[in-house]
């Protein structure tokens, strides 16, 4: 497996493939990225997969709010 992207803040990387969402993808991505990781991990995540990564283990730190208009 290929090194995730390393940032200032540590290793990182976002997927969003709505097409597989309810199938099991996302938790075997992320039993996998989390045994290769082993260690503290962060992530963003939108409400919908909050049950994913609360059942995972993830606790919810802070809430986020996202704006949008037209320029």
């Amino acid at each position: 497996m290929s090194s995730p992207e390393t940032t200032s803040s540590g290793r990182g990387s976002a997927l969003g493939l709505l097409s597989i969402q309810r199938r099991g993808v996302g938790r075997a991505l992320m039993h996998a990225v989390l045994g290769y990781l082993r260690g503290p991990v962060t992530l963003t995540s939108a409400t919908a997969g909050k049950p994913l990564y609360d059942s995972l283990g993830f606790d919810t730190v802070a809430d986020a709010t996202w704006w949008t208009g037209k320029m």
